[in-house]
């Protein structure tokens, strides 16, 4: 199998098929388009559950729609080794609805590589199938209750889809670009190249309806390609970086910021590939390539572009076995972000970007059997939970989706107070870690039985030696009053309350009086400043 056609594999894993007519929930399964609760329950790491039949199953892609409503695409095999059309719908907690849709030609396998969702009744799905290894376009359309299959004429297949608020949509795969303007599909028409005879279309974005990009390769010669939608036409962009290498992901944010990824060839094997769009010219970036040995099979399949500081990217990569690769950039690098390895091997396919920093990303793995299991993992940052009690920081560690290590630490290396507080967590605040994850928590051994504290004397300190004494007594500060003295330096403390040597509640104020050079004295009516 050559270099590109591995790169195929890994990223199709399998061709496609399925037909006409409206689409339901196969019998047994639960419908698909539950809709969301109101309020609904943070993911709890559950994984998607096999089709009813399933002797196998894959996720391509993900799409965010809120909170609790998120939409996954992929493909089931059934016990004759065709492969059916798969879509999974979570809607909060551990509730994954698996719905498998035969095709209506028993004969043909279908697949679903991409989903775009615009709202809760405008999602949209493409793939395609095949007979005979010949392959059929397939773009689905989920209007809030049902999925139906829309008239889009012929092409070589539909990789992936795009949509857009105002009822815009492409869709591409292989040497076809089809196009929605609010009616019906349509074929587009692509440059004038001679070269992209042989070009096989893998990711589509657009940010608006003059503003759109596809990505890909040219089989012949192993060539990345881009090519830019204007508003009128579609051109080839020439300033893609030399090299030999495959394009299967593209997102923007702007018209001026995108990221486009995939993999390289070498005689060393494969490895990442980031490219970045600055409104002028495609860069490449350096992205972290984890993979061991000299011929690795590494790679990039997706990226969501959220914002010029943040980004994110899935694919592969060989430790000797295959493995989940998750990358964030962060304005100004990029770095892997650990991810769960549940079987012997592991490939993100897909990754969307949900609210309050949450990502989700879906793929697959073997199990024990090495059967194919579909995989979707949600993402979201560790809660800033240090000073607080162990009972807030379990509630909101819970409310983020996470849950607290049996196993906790404790030191002394910190300030007491009248109940144990967290002082640290692993993995720490801000951290992007997969929902369900334990966070262990670090918390103040040193507590306080009896709440009151000894005041420390701070008269004749400075102003910031006064606060960091009065801090770390576990008090605070309180009203500083200036007085004109010309006899020691400004900021100096003149007298406190309470004083120094009684004892005060933990946690209760201190004031303090510091000299100034210059002002109004209590005593004074007119201003006086010191002559030196």
């Amino acid at each position: 199998m050559s270099r590109l056609n591995r790169a195929l594999a890994a990223t199709a894993m399998a061709v496609a098929a399925a037909g006409g007519g409206l689409l339901s929930a196969a019998a047994g399964a639960t419908p698909a388009g539950a809709a969301p609760a109101a309020s609904c329950l943070p993911s709890d790491g559950t994984q998607p559950p096999a089709p009813p039949g399933s002797h196998g199953e894959r996720l391509y892609d993900v799409a965010v729609v809120a909170a609790c409503d998120v939409w996954a695409v992929g493909s089931s095999a059934a016990a004759d080794g065709k492969d059916q059309l798969l879509i999974e719908h979570w809607t909060g907690g551990g509730s994954w609805t698996a719905v498998t849709i035969p095709g209506p030609d028993a004969g043909r396998s279908a697949q679903l590589t991409s989903v775009s969702a615009v709202s809760a009744t405008d999602v949209w799905a493409a793939g395609e199938y095949t007979d005979g290894g010949h392959a059929t376009p397939l773009i689905l359309h989920w209007d809030g209750s049902t999925w139906a299959p829309q008239a889009i004429g012929t092409g070589d297949t539909t990789y992936a889809v795009t949509a857009l608020p105002s009822g815009e949509a492409w869709a591409v795969g292989g040497g076809t670009i089809l196009h929605r303007d609010g009616g019906g599909w349509a074929p587009a028409t692509l440059p004038s190249d001679p070269d992209l005879a042989h070009l096989f279309l893998f990711g589509v974005t657009a940010t608006s309806a003059s503003n759109a990009w596809a990505v890909g390769t040219i089989t012949s010669t192993e060539t990345p390609v881009i090519l830019r939608w204007d508003g009128t036409s579609w051109t080839r962009d020439r300033t893609v970086p030399d090299g030999s290498a495959s394009l299967t992901g593209i997102s923007a944010v702007s018209a001026t910021d995108a990221w486009a990824v995939g993999n390289t060839f070498s005689n060393r094997g494969e490895a990442p590939l980031t490219l970045h769009w600055d409104g002028t010219s495609w860069k490449t970036i350096a992205s972290p390539d984890p993979g061991t040995g000299d011929l690795a099979n590494d790679a990039l399949r997706d990226v969501t572009a959220i914002s010029a500081s943040n980004a994110w990217a899935a694919g592969f990569y060989t430790a000797p076995d295959g493995r989940s690769l998750l990358l964030h950039w962060d304005g100004m690098n990029w770095a892997q972000v650990p991810t769960p390895h549940p079987g012997t091997f592991g490939n993100l396919l897909g990754v969307a970007a949900g609210p309050a920093s949450t990502i989700w990303t879906v793929g697959v793995t073997l199990d024990s059997t090495s059967v194919e299991r579909s995989i979707a993992w949600g993402f979201g940052p560790v809660p800033n939970v240090i000073g607080d009690t162990i009972s807030a920081a379990t509630s909101a560690l819970t409310a983020a989706g996470l849950t607290v290590s049996s196993t906790q630490n404790t030191t002394t290396n910190c300030t007491p107070g009248p109940t144990s507080q967290v002082v640290s967590t692993d993995p720490a605040a801000g951290q992007q870690v997969p929902f369900g994850q334990a966070v262990t928590l670090t918390v103040c051994g040193a507590v306080v039985i009896n709440p009151t504290v000894t005041v420390p004397d701070v008269t004749g300190e400075t102003d910031a030696s006064a606060r960091s004494d009065i801090t770390s007594a576990g008090l605070t500060v309180g009203t500083v009053t200036l007085r004109v003295d010309c006899t020691i330096p400004r900021g100096t403390v003149i007298s406190q309350s309470p004083a120094g040597g009684t004892t005060a509640p933990f946690g209760s104020s201190v004031s303090l009086t510091e000299a100034t050079r210059s002002g109004r004295a209590v005593h004074q009516i007119t201003p006086h400043f010191c002559t030196q």
